[in-house]
């Protein structure tokens, strides 16, 4: 199916995508967010669209609302924190420990660059 979105919405798009597949934000959260129905977020978001309709508009705005606000915050990745807290025991030993293992995986993400 041929759009006319541009690249530039094709880009926001993904990056709203991939905040929803990482649990930063629900589709439901970002249609009470910018007042559609949250079946027209997942098309739009799913890729099932011919052109740039105002909807598309309002989420792409409100996807680069959300990089300015911090998207990429750990705290609100609710995948990252539900696996925190299912492996935390509550000590600070343990919190050190897990920080710890946390930040040797800096190792990689310098690799991969």
């Amino acid at each position: 199916m041929k759009n006319d979105l541009s690249p530039e919405h094709i880009a926001t798009l993904d990056r709203l995508r991939h905040a929803v597949e990482a649990k930063v934000i629900t589709q439901t959260q970002i249609a009470s967010a910018i007042g559609v129905d949250q079946s027209q977020v997942s098309r739009i978001l799913a890729g099932q669209l011919i052109r740039a309709s105002s909807n598309v508009q309002k989420l792409c705005k409100f996807a680069n609302q959300l990089a300015v606000f911090g998207m990429h915050d750990p705290r609100r990745n609710t995948l990252l924190m539900d696996a925190l807290s299912s492996v935390w025991d509550g000590s600070p030993e343990h919190a050190t420990a897990i920080a710890n293992v946390i930040l040797s995986l800096r190792t990689f993400k310098e690799v991969a660059r």
